[in-house]
């Protein structure tokens, strides 16, 4: 199994499982794309056992607590974003953390403990993910898109935090990505605004639209090029807009928030920002 970094993690994981003190129950954390479930598969691989990834409605998650006290062999169960369970599914789970069943182990991965109930949390281990880092982000993105252009690697590792990051961009042509990025950014105080607005059309708001720019590392491309301007030209106005886009960065990450009026608030915004400039 290639697992990519995690070098500290994955250390924890296997002291653990040396001195045979594997924990029952525990809560895998980090971003989304991170590797959350490849570590839980690594757990369930490391300790010989079959591997059940469950789903999160209450009914299914009685079932699997049932079925787990049935089990004669090894078995991981894992509910994947768990912090998506409802009320009662997260208090049906606290029966497995009072009583663990004698074959079974229980993951939970979010990306956010905050969705998780106190008394879960403080009843698992919790595992961090750890943040990657450019030379692994790099080393990944080559053995993806071997064919790449140097241009096109150095801005997958520079809007890339995570493998999943890696694997959206080598959907895509890069190079022309950033050729729409520079446009954008280099004209959009002169251009007219219904013509930056157009730039939406770009971008991935359904699952389908596979040739599309996913908006979050459409936005950190900008904010890429707004910080190259900034250190060429000492233009203060292109801090103000690499502090705005990381500010709607941060809006297109909530989940109770438009995408296509965060982005199109973002064009406008930053429309306004360059031609305000003096």
């Amino acid at each position: 199994m290639k697992i990519i970094g995690q070098k500290k993690l994955l250390a924890e994981i296997d002291h653990l499982l040396q001195d045979n003190n594997f924990p029952r129950y525990i809560i895998i954390q980090g971003p989304v794309g991170s590797g959350k479930k490849l570590i839980a598969s690594y757990v369930a691989q490391q300790l010989g056992a079959t591997f059940v990834p469950c789903e999160l409605a209450v009914d299914s998650v009685r079932d699997v607590i049932e079925l787990s006290y049935t089990q004669m062999d090894p078995t991981v169960y894992m509910w994947a974003d768990a912090n998506k369970m409802s009320m009662a599914a997260k208090n049906a789970v606290l029966k497995i953390t009072e009583e663990p069943p004698q074959n079974s182990y229980f993951i939970m991965t979010t990306d956010n403990v905050k969705g998780l109930l106190s008394t879960l949390l403080s009843r698992g281990t919790l595992f961090n993910i750890n943040p990657y880092t450019v030379s692994e982000l790099k080393d990944f993105a080559k053995n993806k898109i071997p064919d790449s252009t140097d241009s096109s690697i150095n801005t997958i590792i520079n809007i890339s935090t995570t493998p999943l990051d890696v694997l959206m961009l080598a959907e895509i042509d890069v190079d022309k990505m950033n050729k729409v990025v520079s446009v954008l950014c280099d004209n959009i105080g002169s251009a007219n605004l219904a013509n930056s607005l157009k730039v939406s059309t770009f971008l991935r708001y359904k699952e389908e639209d596979k040739d599309k720019y996913d908006p979050i590392l459409f936005l950190r491309a900008c904010m890429f090029r707004y910080s190259a301007l900034l250190k060429e030209t000492r233009d203060p106005v292109y801090a103000k807009l690499v502090s705005l886009t990381s500010t709607y960065l941060s809006d297109l990450s909530s989940k109770s928030l438009s995408k296509v009026a965060t982005v199109d608030n973002w064009i406008l915004d930053t429309h306004v920002t360059m031609v305000s400039r003096g």
